[in-house]
């Protein structure tokens, strides 16, 4: 089974926090990074507050950056997602 179909055509949270992760690399602010990961402000606010809570991100005035351990949870979900066979980065962020 395709894995688009598999969702419903719904992303995966890890999917989410690979966008936004990816766009905290380097080094956007919050209104980027909402855009950039296509998620509203209110899913923006719970995914910064869960990867900073737990030492992934860190805000740096207005923008954020990805912590050491963050480098090693983003390899992580990469290849969990490489095992779902989403073949391109583009492909994780525009799965809607």
């Amino acid at each position: 089974m395709e894995s688009k179909k598999a969702f419903h055509g719904r992303r995966l949270p890890c999917q989410i926090m690979y966008a936004v992760m990816s766009l905290a690399s380097k080094g956007e602010g919050r209104t980027r990074i909402m855009y950039g990961a296509n998620i509203s402000y209110a899913l923006l606010v719970k995914y910064l507050a869960f990867l900073e809570s737990r030492g992934f991100l860190a805000a740096k005035g207005s923008t954020y950056e990805v912590t050491a351990n963050g480098r090693l949870f983003m390899a992580d979900l990469r290849r969990m997602l490489d095992h779902l066979k989403l073949e391109d980065e583009q492909e994780l962020l525009t799965l809607a």
